[in-house]
């Protein structure tokens, strides 16, 4: 369990709950004059049902408030804008229209660079929303006050990313060994509505006083009726995870135990427990700064023989009455022999969690910001149930699938489709039944090696690419958009490159002709330009 704690760390730790909030600036941000920060890992707070229990959470996203609000928006056909029956626009198929109107100074002062929309509502609208942005965005037109651009004009273009798959952009937690890919996967399948969100920018409003239409041209019809109101694209949104910062309670070492149980909070225990640890610390005398002991499985060992490192294990909780898992501290030497700090007191610095005091809140609630802004946040989605991680011998499972995997990397020909169910079941325990639908519509996995130009100039020759090509089945997803599970593999086949060898995913659809979508050539953390 210590291997795979460090190798694999989500995978000995609970999934935290989560959910989206959208936070407001008060009074609709009348008085506001420039965005209004609101950091990533800002703290919120809530007083649940439970007892009255606080229940704690942190930002994910940062949030920038501005004092505007979307008022309208709408699918619409190119043949209403003039201006896009030139030749320059000639490809595109249909448009979206969004209405900002701003309470305070004139847009075209407030200028705000950039603008992310959350994509709230039924997954089939959301998903087919989703993929026109992402897929299909010819561009982004702003019209300032409801003026249109006369026939043959050339308006400014902005564009629109994705969000959700920056290391800034994470939700669970990963420690600097771990590689991000595998995390993206888990919170895929944990909070799906945390890749729900796009941000548009190289806005241009320059020109705009108190309204401005945000025109979104598509070079291609939606597949379904779109239908789209204001509360499908909501500004302000940020998803929000159940965990905070928390010193243990003293560990007294009585050299009576191998191992000793880290008490996160003795008198709020039923509502705490420990997600992971970041430091164990001790004091030889109180008034001695305190000094760091290091981890077992981790970098920076000694050739001291006389340096003590840590261990933790996970364990179901011993109460009876209490869910979710307790977490033990021994002491060893490099060669695991039993050893003891010279402190009898040692304090463990934890992330932790409220277990499952979420599942007593509602969509819709409000929560309260800890040392920020004045801003109302409310609950968009309702929190999701935190998950135990699997112990005893389902652990040891895990290491071993995971390793083999990993080392194998997927198999060319007819089993390269059933090892990747495998590799994705092995992150979906969190919701292993909702998700077999999604496993089971990719259809076909092919894997080939290809010669691409590192870039437009000729000059910089080729590259090899190990281009992934899946195939799905669009019906078996019960109306959601494949397309954000295209991006997280996107992202996580990167994982799997050799030196000097990018990947890059291809996907098809049984439902449509030709090729979906191809993403750009991917090494980790690196795109080619």
């Amino acid at each position: 369990a210590g291997l795979l704690g460090y190798l694999y760390p989500h995978f000995t730790q609970p999934v935290p709950s989560m959910a989206i909030a959208q936070l407001q600036p008060d009074d609709g941000g009348a008085g506001l004059t420039s965005g209004l920060e609101v950091p990533r890992h800002s703290k919120l707070f809530i007083e649940t049902s439970f007892q009255r229990r606080t229940c704690r959470f942190r930002t994910c996203y940062p949030v920038t408030l501005w004092p505007i609000e979307v008022t309208k928006a709408r699918a619409q056909s190119p043949n209403a804008f003039p201006f896009l029956g030139g030749r320059t626009f000639s490809h595109v198929q249909s448009c979206l229209q969004v209405t900002l109107k701003t309470n305070s100074e004139p847009l075209s002062l407030l200028a705000p660079d950039r603008l992310r929309f959350y994509l709230d509502g039924e997954p089939a609208q959301t998903g087919t929303l989703y993929e026109l942005l992402t897929t299909n965005l010819v561009g982004v037109v702003a019209l300032p006050d409801g003026k249109v651009p006369a026939l043959g004009a050339t308006p400014h273009l902005g564009r629109v990313r994705p969000l959700g798959f920056d290391e800034a952009e994470e939700v669970l937690p990963t420690q600097g060994h771990a590689l991000r890919g595998y995390s993206l996967l888990q919170e895929y399948f944990a909070l799906p509505e945390k890749f729900m969100f796009v941000e548009a920018f190289d806005l241009d409003f320059s020109q705009a006083n108190d309204t401005v239409d945000l025109l979104f041209l598509f070079d291609t019809a939606p597949r379904r009726r779109l239908s789209v109101g204001p509360d499908n694209l909501r500004l302000g949104c940020t998803p929000i995870i159940n965990l905070f910062e928390k010193l243990s309670e003293p560990v007294h070492i009585d050299h009576q135990k191998l191992a000793y149980r880290v008490q996160p909070d003795a008198r709020w225990e039923r509502t705490t427990e420990i997600h992971s640890i970041e430091a164990v610390t001790t004091n030889l005398r109180r008034d001695d700064p305190a000094s760091r002991l290091a981890p077992l499985y981790g970098l920076g060992h000694s050739n001291d023989e006389g340096v003590v490192y840590w261990d933790a294990r996970r364990a179901p909780c011993q109460a009876a009455d209490m869910p979710g898992t307790d977490v033990f501290l021994s002491f060893v030497d490099a060669d695991l022999r039993q050893r003891v700090p010279d402190s009898q007191i040692v304090r463990a610095h934890c992330l932790c969690t409220n277990r499952d005091l979420a599942t007593h809140i509602d969509q819709g609630e409000r929560l309260h910001i800890e040392d920020g802004p004045h801003a109302l946040v409310r609950t968009l989605t309702r929190p999701t149930p935190q998950r135990t991680p699997p112990l005893q011998g389902a652990t040891l499972w895990r290491l071993v699938s995971h390793l083999s995997l990993s080392h194998l990397g997927l198999p060319d020909g007819e089993s390269a489709t059933e090892a990747l169910r495998e590799q994705l079941r092995i992150y979906a325990f969190t919701s292993a039944e909702s998700i077999e639908p999604q496993l089971q519509a990719i259809d076909n996995v092919r894997r080939e090696t290809v010669a691409l130009r590192a870039d437009d100039e000729s000059w910089r020759g080729f590259v090899r690419v190990q281009r992934i090509t899946l195939r799905l089945d669009e019906d078996r997803f019960g109306g959601r958009s494949p397309m954000v599970l295209g991006a997280v593999l996107n992202a996580y086949f990167a994982l799997h490159a050799s030196v000097n060898v990018f990947t890059q995913l291809a996907l098809e659809s049984r439902q449509r002709e030709g090729m979906w979508k191809v993403w750009p050539p991917m090494i980790p953390k690196t795109t080619l330009p």
